[in-house]
């Protein structure tokens, strides 16, 4: 009977704890290189809500295109951090919004351009590979409003280096990339014109198959960074 009770025990204690986590496994995060800007500001958020809900998980650095493609294929349960976009929303569905970023479009002052001119969108468009800003680009471009290629830079410091030396002629960027990469490549900012083309709101996916097994879980994550949020800001 004691050895029974003992077994009973350890599944209640262990049905308890399943419960507390709510994935037994590790759960397996995506995200951009260790020095991205945007990892570095969403990681502690990450950080703060996994460890409200108990919950272990792993994060690997890679190539944002490659973070994206890994929770599609099911190497991944989600990434971060990122913006809503069709493509992400076929195989993954975003968290609440952790912190809003802006969409900068950037020009040389020596170029003279400027979204207010007539000829903007005739201009040569580029922003990171991978990113929701060039799928936005592509869009525009497949629906007859940019009527020139759209380059695909793999980083935000080629990005700039492109606008600098004229292969270019707009930059879309995001805010946080951008401030950033300024200041790694020592650019002056004097040099640059930037338009805000609209706010958005980041979080983490989490892909379908994820939260079809675990369809508890990204309710309580949401509960839990919305908490963080209030905590660190």
């Amino acid at each position: 009977m004691p050895n029974k009770l003992s077994l009973l025990t350890m599944i209640f204690l262990g049905v308890l704890f399943a419960s507390q986590r709510l994935v037994a496994m590790d759960i397996r995060l995506a995200t951009q290189p260790a020095g991205s800007t945007l990892t570095i500001k969403g990681e502690p958020y990450i950080n703060c809500a996994m460890a409200k809900l108990n919950q272990s998980f792993t994060i690997n650095y890679m190539p944002w295109k490659r973070a994206q493609s890994d929770t599609k294929l099911g190497h991944a349960d989600g990434f971060f951090m990122a913006s809503q976009n069709k493509d992400r929303d076929a195989y993954a569905t975003l968290s609440d919004p952790v912190f809003v970023i802006k969409w900068l479009y950037i020009t040389t002052k020596a170029r003279h351009i400027s979204p207010q001119d007539s000829d903007f969108f005739s201009k040569v468009f580029a922003a990171n590979l991978g990113s929701a800003r060039h799928s936005w680009l592509v869009n525009q471009s497949h629906n007859g409003i940019i009527n020139k290629d759209i380059s695909a830079p793999p980083d935000p410091a080629s990005l700039l280096k492109m606008l600098l030396v004229g292969r270019v002629d707009v930059a879309l960027m995001n805010s946080t990339e951008f401030n950033e990469n300024v200041k790694i490549l020592g650019i002056d900012t004097n040099q640059l014109n930037t338009y805000v083309e609209r706010e958005k709101p980041v979080g983490l996916y989490f892909s379908k198959a994820f939260n079809l097994d675990n369809p508890k879980f990204l309710n309580r994550f949401n509960i839990s960074i919305n908490a963080c949020k209030k905590q660190m800001e």
